[in-house]
């Protein structure tokens, strides 16, 4: 039924929901229908038990007073005091022929003789033995069931008859219950089987068996017997008689001393309840027929009338669930995306916040470094402007060296002349001394060393001229690097008043920057806290997506649930629809 659609499901449901209770129903009333039949059956069994038994104590009370009638007329204690048995026959006869109940009348004396039978030509026999007799031989009038020597099981009663104030006789009347004119009464009456039972014995019935009466066959049925003849109590139930069904009722029979004698019987047949039956099945059956075609034709009205809505709800929710879904993806993604790049924004503020931190510590270490470099600067430039004027003493030295220089160099020259000369003159001497001989020798030595002299102050005076050559070459020089140095100390110190001014700059920008930069570092810890708040709140966020995702899963399996319930292929259309999606 799975594969059904929502239609077909409705209609058979419907068709089910309703068709099977009315057949429950129906079901129920038959059966509640047969068990009333057979609450009906047991009832009327019992009822006619107690129309039996009223019509056995209507008839024992018209032998009651039938036999007081007798029993107080005088010409009957006269008839019976003088033995007159014609008499007494024919009065019992005409009373018994107007008589619808009773069938049998007894006359006797006091020894218990029979003088007169109104229903039998036979008298002279003793009824002694019968303890009605007995009792109305002493006086009292009894009424009770109690088998004669003609007739079993009769309703007999007994009167005493007396004569002038002297019992002289009595008097037994009754009926019969073991007679076919009281069962078929009884069946004319009540429309049941009748049998009277002699102990187990039919001796009289209404049941027939191979086209008579069965009268003389016996019960057969020992629990039957255990519970009425034994026991005493009434038996109601089914039971099957000579190969027909029967609701029965068997109840004891006793007679004047209270023992159990026979048995009454009532039996309804079986086929007039299964007609009862038969009829309240059709009425059933008709009904359930009925119902069918009415819940046929509502159900199809309804299926029709709830599947349409339901489909456009499918639809409309299959709409809605795949909208939902690719929103929760969508959301879910950018929750993810926004948490990675906030946990990633967090990261970086964070490094920001703690590189800002550094930066500000390195500012204000670089605005105090600048208030001490501006300090050395300040001194710098004293000491280069110190340099400077040591470098115009030294360049006034240089000049007074040069001029030194210059003037030694004249007086070198000079000494070089001298030596010149000197040499000459030395020479000349040691001409003039090897011209003179030995006596020149000492003068030639004198003048030889005086030469040596000469010359040796000539080399000196040279190597010395060179010197201050040299000097005068490196005092020019030295004179135009210290105007060099002196032009660029000059720079110098314009840069260094240059430089002076940007480092305070710099200390005042390092200040400010300080500033700045703390006020950054406040901002970026803000920053920092709203990330990471936009962190927490994302990845709340990503759960709530997460969850609003799953419940989306769920509607979705409930769409198809319902999907399903609606038509199979719409709902497979609907999974690969949303598997693809």
């Amino acid at each position: 039924m799975s594969s059904l659609k929502l239609r077909t499901k409705l209609f058979l449901t419907y068709i089910a929901a309703g068709v099977i209770p009315v057949i429950l129903v129906s079901l129920w009333s038959y059966i509640n229908d047969k068990a009333s039949i057979q609450q009906n059956v047991r009832a009327d069994v019992a009822i006619f038990q107690k129309v039996i038994t009223d019509e056995v104590s209507m008839r024992t009370s018209g032998v009651e007073t039938a036999g007081r009638i007798l029993a107080e007329n005088p010409q009957v204690a006269e008839l019976i005091n003088s033995g007159d048995t014609a008499a007494l026959q024919q009065m019992g006869q005409n009373l018994l022929q107007k008589s619808s109940t009773l069938n049998f009348l007894v006359f006797s004396d006091m020894k218990g003789d029979v003088v007169a039978r109104a229903h039998a030509e036979k008298f002279g026999d003793s009824i002694s033995n019968q303890v009605t007799w007995k009792t109305a031989a002493e006086g009292r009038d009894v009424v009770a069931i109690e088998s004669g020597t003609e007739t079993k099981l009769t309703v007999r009663g007994a009167f005493p008859v007396k004569h002038e104030g002297r019992q002289v006789g009595v008097i037994s009347l009754g009926f019969s219950l073991a007679t076919d004119e009281f069962v078929d009464n009884l069946k004319h009456l009540l429309g049941v089987e009748c049998t009277i039972f002699a102990d187990d014995v039919r001796v009289a019935t209404t049941i027939i068996n191979g086209g008579k009466r069965a009268i003389g066959t016996k019960l057969g049925n020992p629990a039957i017997e255990d519970q009425v003849l034994k026991k005493g109590d009434i038996y109601l139930n089914k039971n099957t008689i000579m190969g027909l069904n029967y609701d029965t009722a068997y109840w004891p029979i006793r007679d004047v001393s209270n023992n159990v004698v026979g048995m009454f019987f009532i039996g309804i047949p079986a086929s007039s309840y299964e007609a009862e039956q038969s009829k309240a099945l059709l009425v059933n059956a008709a009904a359930v027929g009925i119902t069918m075609l009415v819940m046929f034709l509502v159900g199809w009205w309804v299926s029709v009338k709830v599947s349409g809505p339901i489909n456009r709800a499918v639809d409309l929710l299959a709409a809605s669930v795949s909208e939902v879904s690719q929103a929760a993806h969508h959301i879910d993604t950018a929750c993810q995306k926004l948490a990675d790049t906030s946990g990633t924004q967090s990261s970086s503020l964070s490094e920001s916040s703690t590189a800002l931190e550094e930066l500000s510590s390195q500012s204000q270490g670089n605005a105090e470094h600048s208030v001490k470099a501006r300090e050395l600067m300040d001194r710098t430039a004293e000491s280069v402007n110190d340099a400077n004027q040591s470098m115009l003493d030294m360049m006034e030295t240089m000049a007074n060296i040069r001029n030194s220089s210059d003037q030694v160099s004249g007086i070198i020259k000079t000494i070089e002349d001298i030596s010149f000369q000197t040499n000459l003159l030395a020479l000349n001497a040691s001409v003039e001394a090897a011209r003179a001989g030995e006596h020149g020798m000492g003068f030639a030595v004198v003048a030889e060393e005086v030469r040596n002299l000469a010359q040796r102050a000539a080399e000196a005076a040279g190597n010395t001229n060179s010197l201050i050559t040299q000097s005068v070459a490196h005092s020019r020089k030295g004179e135009e690097v210290a105007q060099r140095v002196s032009a660029s100390i000059s720079s110098t110190v314009e840069s260094t008043s240059e430089v002076s001014r940007l480092v305070g700059k710099v200390e005042n920008a390092s200040n400010e920057q300080s500033t700045g930069i703390g006020q950054i570092s406040q901002a970026v810890t803000i920053m920092e806290d709203g990330v990471n708040e936009i962190s927490t709140t994302a990845q709340s966020t990503a759960h709530i997506s997460h969850e609003l995702s799953s419940q989306s899963e769920s509607l979705e399996e409930i769409m198809l649930d319902l999907a399903a319930l609606v038509d199979v292929n719409k709902a497979e259309e609907l999974r690969r629809r949303t598997s693809h999606s």
